[in-house]
């Protein structure tokens, strides 16, 4: 019986000691997020707003921030030079697989702070969006993205480090910081859903995401003349053409009494 027990507290004592060494070297998930303006109402007033996200990162980490809207496809206009002189349409470039929203932070450049592989594995970089770019063209495909892109930033669509003071960190404790970055958020981008994601980087290398959400939607009479457009276009055909009649006889009334 005593040798029994004795086996017991000798097991104990190895449980304790495993346990002793492994719990310290276990880590915890550290970063955290919060987008504070997670709901964009577009008004009557509306001309773009900002988006503010902050929460916890581990103190000798960087960060990536991702703003993107659902993965669909778009399409663009093709045009064309003709007699030298003139650029005309010359139909439809489809791109599948992209973001018509796109936009990408980061502590410091992303080629400094992470590998080729977590960019390309976690879509971070113009670069990494390309590969996963399906375009329908025989020929240029790679130009063809190059255009793309260019036309969405144009449209303040696709966004990378705009400048360095994106982000403000400010020290919490020896483990953490507080981070907070405020974006400018595009009057161009539609109504939905947008995913905001966070990254941890340490050593090259993605170790915590974490993610939350924006929802962009209409509101008030930008709300109803939008749905009424959708539900009855010929009344909303009807009222925009009285409307535009109304305004010109007012116009027109105004510059004969002058």
């Amino acid at each position: 019986m005593n040798t029994k027990k004795n086996l017991m507290n000798k097991l104990y004592k190895y449980i304790i000691i495993l346990m002793g060494i492994l719990i310290p070297s276990m880590t915890y998930p550290i970063l955290t997020t919060k987008v504070n303006q997670n709901h964009v109402p577009i008004d009557i007033m509306y001309h773009g707003s900002t988006i503010s996200v902050k929460g916890l990162v581990s103190s000798d980490h960087d960060l990536i921030v991702k703003i993107t809207s659902p993965v669909k496809t778009e399409s663009f206009n093709k045009t064309e030079k003709i007699a030298h002189a003139f650029w005309m349409s010359n139909g439809q470039v489809k791109v599948r697989n992209t973001n018509p929203l796109y936009m990408v932070y980061s502590t410091k450049p992303l080629n400094k702070i992470l590998s080729q592989d977590d960019r390309n594995k976690y879509s971070l970089g113009y670069s990494a969006v390309k590969k996963n770019m399906q375009v329908e063209s025989d020929q240029n495909k790679e130009d063809w993205k190059e255009e793309f892109i260019k036309y969405k930033e144009q449209n303040h669509l696709y966004e990378r480090n705009r400048n360095n003071g994106v982000f403000k960190i400010s020290h919490k404790s020896s483990e953490t910081d507080d981070y907070v970055t405020n974006i400018p958020w595009p009057y161009q981008a539609t109504p939905g859903v947008y995913n905001v994601t966070v990254y941890s980087v340490k050593d090259h290398h993605i170790d915590e995401t974490a993610s939350g959400t924006c929802t962009v939607e209409q509101v008030g009479i930008v709300n109803y003349i939008s749905e009424m457009a959708i539900k009855n276009a010929l009344l909303y055909g009807t009222l925009a053409v009285v409307i535009s009649l109304i305004l010109g006889l007012g116009v027109g009334f105004v510059l004969n009494k002058r």
